[in-house]
């Protein structure tokens, strides 16, 4: 199952690669230049979201949305081939996760604001590049997360031998970094 676009790919193995083989990314130039325009009001709205919706915001209702729940299992079986690639295939990865979505008929809605009446129940599509970052944001956001995960499990010196052995394991890893400039 390899995801290509005309950039760089990455294949199931999770390894990156330079490929010009396009296969299946519906994003285009066009789409990335319409992101660059202000945000008008919506032509579309949609009043009835489904299952495999993407739900854009903040707060349990959306992290609790089963397709929000769905985007976060798909970054989460993602996560260590975006972690392995280079910048630009990072981009190919998180579009790769869009065009899934879009394939099960999911789409990325945002509510829309009208002034002081916001919950009126009424949704928009937001565009690829939209979603995309979408994505990316969940990428770096589980980074985040799994670093507090890691900080809060390091061990806490209580005695002076716990402190040699923290201090210890600090300059083991801070030598393993020292030649990675």
């Amino acid at each position: 199952d390899d995801v290509s676009v005309s950039d760089g790919s990455v294949n199931a193995s999770g390894s990156a690669t330079e490929s010009i083989a396009s296969q299946g990314s519906s994003h285009s130039v066009q789409q990335d230049q319409a992101a660059e325009e202000p945000q008008k009001e919506p032509q579309n709205c949609i009043t009835e979201i489904t299952e495999h919706d993407i739900l854009l915001g903040r707060g349990r209702p959306f992290q609790s949305h089963s397709g929000n729940e769905r985007l976060r299992r798909s970054i989460c079986e993602w996560f260590d081939r975006y972690e392995a690639s280079p910048r630009r295939t990072k981009k190919v990865v998180s579009e790769h996760i869009v065009n899934e979505i879009h394939k099960v008929g999911g789409r990325f809605l945002k509510k829309v604001q009208r002034g002081k009446a916001k919950d009126d129940g009424a949704w928009y599509e937001v565009d690829f590049v939209e979603a995309r970052d979408k994505v990316s944001h969940g990428f770096r956001k589980k980074r985040e997360m799994d670093g507090i995960k890691k900080a809060r499990a390091k061990p806490v010196a209580t005695t002076a031998t716990d402190v040699t052995q923290v201090n210890h394991a600090k300059r083991q890893r801070i030598e393993q970094f020292a030649g990675c400039s």
